[in-house]
């Protein structure tokens, strides 16, 4: 218990000493923090400042639509996983060095970000020449942009393959309806012509009961093929009816495809993000702290030797 004790006394006795130390050096101390943190201040003030450039997309896809024509989903084409590889890997670097007429060493690293569980995609780059980073960050959005469209050029030739080949149809089942329709007029008028002459035979008694037969034979012949006409018309007219369902799906699926969509235009951020100002200074403020404290606890040892030699001197 009494050894105990004795120890907490020491602690407390160097506590003392130590902040008497710290005491009698303060102005040291004090001295070399705030020289050291204006240093860092002045100096970090004439550093270059980098900016930070930023724009977000959404990746080319395919939208799905419903019976009724409205969107319930979205087919993606190309990921914003494989985007944000093409890009960290530099991939367009060369082309875009070559297009702005750079150095491929002054292409900055593009960064990127998924935002959340979307398919949305931030790109950044951070460069000192804002003019150039803005250049840099639009080239780099169309060489995205080309990339997606080569990657669902496929299916969008072949979706217009097939809306080219159903307009010819549709075209040629208007034209074959209108064909229809005119031989319907024609064969009406003729028929029209000999239900008159029928009815004149039939009136005049020195006709012949034959020719009565053959006008009447002519008649149900010409009734037949009429009859044929109206069904092919019917027909023909539930044909473009289905045409044009078909013509309105293809377009509405060819209008589906989409490449990529700029949710954010490139923009510069309002501050600067290097030099870090004050993460900098705030760690100069702490290292030159400890150092000057390191300092006095060393000129605090050598100061009885020197205490010492003074009162030798006196005497």
């Amino acid at each position: 218990m009494d050894n105990i004790e004795k120890m907490n006394q020491e602690n407390e006795i160097d506590l003392l000493d130590l902040l008497r130390v710290f005491w009698r050096w303060r102005l040291m101390i004090a001295g070399v923090c705030m020289v050291c943190t204006l240093l860092t201040l002045a100096i970090t003030s004439y550093l270059p400042k980098v900016y930070r450039i930023t724009t977000v997309i959404e990746p080319g896809g395919k939208l799905v639509f419903d019976q009724n024509g409205q969107i319930v989903d979205q087919k993606i084409i190309v990921s914003p996983v494989e985007i944000s590889d093409v890009l960290i890997g530099g991939i367009f670097n060369k082309e875009i060095a070559e297009k702005l007429v750079l150095k491929i060493s002054d292409i900055p690293k593009i960064k990127t970000k998924i935002i959340g569980s979307t398919n949305i995609l931030e790109i950044s780059i951070e460069s000192r020449d804002t003019q150039k980073g803005l250049a840099i960050v639009n080239e780099v959005i169309s060489k995205i942009s080309s990339y997606v469209q080569i990657k669902f050029e496929s299916d969008k030739m072949l979706i217009e393959s097939k809306l080219k080949a159903c307009e010819n149809e549709y075209q040629d089942k208007i034209i074959n309806m209108e064909l229809e329709k005119e031989r319907k007029t024609q064969l009406q008028n003729k028929m029209q012509r000999l239900e008159d002459m029928y009815k004149r035979a039939v009136i005049s008694e020195s006709t012949d009961s034959m020719l009565k037969f053959l006008y009447s034979k002519e008649i149900l012949d010409k009734q037949i093929y009429l009859n044929s006409l109206i069904d092919n018309i019917k027909r023909l007219d539930l044909e473009i009816k289905v045409s044009e369902i078909k013509l309105t799906e293809l377009k509405q699926e060819a209008s589906a495809i989409h490449g990529i969509i700029i949710r954010s235009s490139p923009t510069i951020d309002g501050k600067p993000v290097k030099p870090k100002i004050l993460y900098i200074t705030t760690a100069v403020f702490f290292s030159s702290l400890i150092l000057s404290i390191i300092i006095a606890l060393i000129l605090e040892r050598f100061r009885p030797q020197r205490l010492k030699q003074k009162g030798f001197t006196s005497k």
